[in-house]
């Protein structure tokens, strides 16, 4: 399918899953579009107080989409259809671009009935009701309806970007795809003036874990770890960060035991994660949850921390074993303990591999020139703003990077 040529400025619809994700991973990327002079407005289902200033603050126009992220409601589904498609009669956008299921399945669809010239899809991870869907239980049903969604969305997608190699090869494997342009980026890129390299912290030893805390992004084993370092190593530190989410399978009980216990140092939730990577020595996150490409790994890395990760999607792209840190098998506890360990053995290594971190941030994941990798890709550069090719040029070190 190619792209219907429309004069410039265009104007773009795009469309995410919570209106938060536009602040912590778009907003550059929508700045960027604004800035080339294209009209923009964004949409999204749950949106707090402070999203919503925060959106105002950059200028980002907003509507509030309300839909189920995780159910299956027929009604709420099309009600959620119905919404999307009147904005986007309303609007009528040259662009459409989605991330995250529901707006991806649906936007597409709604997107070629409302006539929309272009339509592209960013794939930010494949989905926990994907990637773990080899058992017949009602995730594997899920599963299958799920594909069958893409599959029919697909083929009324121009373009479609991923974040990892691993989730296009699903997609081909199951025929997702239909004659999409298919593309790769670094995830969604860091700031890295934003997130600067801050001094290795050497003692106390200090491991930070940074996620939403469901038990497929490997707090218990990381738990499991400390509870088996701390009797060896009284003065390390083991910090958790994140919210817990109800009904994962993870309670707030639990993780105030481990804190009650001193396995652990729960530190809740934070907006700016700056600070307490900057308190950290290393940087762990032993998923097995179907990540796109880890933003919290991009971001310790941005702040050069070592990392130590899983041999999973989304997490070993990021680290070069051995150099900015170590990969180790998922749910392995003893080779996570023992890894865990060589670091506080040897400090050192928490000053070279941080070091490293950075460097490969820099080259891989500077937000602006993913964004300028989108924006070129998206028919989006304006040839009067890119006189030098420099849109040109950061496509093609980002072919070469992927």
């Amino acid at each position: 399918m190619g792209e219907t040529k429309v004069a410039f400025p265009k104007r773009v619809l795009v469309a995410g899953g919570v209106a938060r994700s536009l602040v912590n991973f778009r907003a550059t990327l929508l700045e960027a579009i604004m800035d080339a002079g294209h009209t923009l407005v964004t949409c999204a289902g749950e949106a707090d107080a402070q999203t919503l200033a925060e959106l105002r603050a950059r200028n980002i126009p907003f509507h509030r989409i309300p839909f189920d992220r995780r159910g299956l409601n027929p009604i709420h589904d099309f009600s959620y259809c119905t919404t999307l498609r009147s904005l986007m009669v309303t609007f009528r956008p040259d662009l459409f671009l989605a991330y995250t299921v529901k707006p991806i399945v649906y936007g597409a669809l709604m997107a070629r009935s409302a006539r929309i010239p272009r339509v592209a899809a960013m794939i930010t991870g494949a989905g926990a009701a994907l990637v773990h869907d080899s058992t017949p239980t009602t995730r594997h049903v899920v599963a299958r309806l799920v594909r069958l969604l893409y599959r029919h969305a697909l083929r009324r997608v121009d373009t479609v970007f991923f974040q990892n190699r691993d989730d296009e090869a699903y997609f081909r494997s199951h025929a997702l795809l239909g004659a999409s342009n298919v593309l790769h980026v670094q995830g969604s890129g860091v700031d890295l003036q934003h997130f600067r390299p801050a001094p290795p912290v050497l003692k106390p030893t200090t491991f930070l874990m940074a996620a939403r805390l469901l038990p497929e992004k490997g707090v218990r084993e990381y738990v499991q770890a400390a509870r088996a370092l701390r009797g060896q190593f009284a003065r390390t530190r083991f910090l958790l960060l994140g919210p817990i989410e109800s009904g994962c399978g993870l309670t707030e009980e639990e993780v105030r035991r481990w804190s009650s216990d001193g396995v652990i140092e729960y530190l809740g939730s934070v907006v700016d994660v700056r600070a307490t990577l900057a308190s950290a020595s290393v940087f762990v996150l032993p998923s097995y949850y179907p990540e796109g490409r880890s933003r919290a790994i991009q971001e310790a890395m941005a702040m050069a921390r070592p990392i130590i990760t899983t041999d999973w999607r989304g997490c070993r792209e990021s680290v070069e074993n051995g150099v900015n840190g170590w990969i180790v098998p998922v749910q392995d506890v003893d080779s996570l303990t023992a890894t865990m360990s060589r670091f506080i053995q040897e400090p050192g290594r928490i000053v070279t591999m941080g070091k490293e971190s950075r460097r490969l941030a820099e080259t891989l994941y500077d937000v602006r020139k993913i964004d300028a990798f989108i924006l070129d890709s998206l028919g989006l550069t304006p040839p009067r703003r890119d006189p030098a090719g420099a849109g040109k040029a950061a496509t093609a070190s980002l072919r070469r990077a992927a």
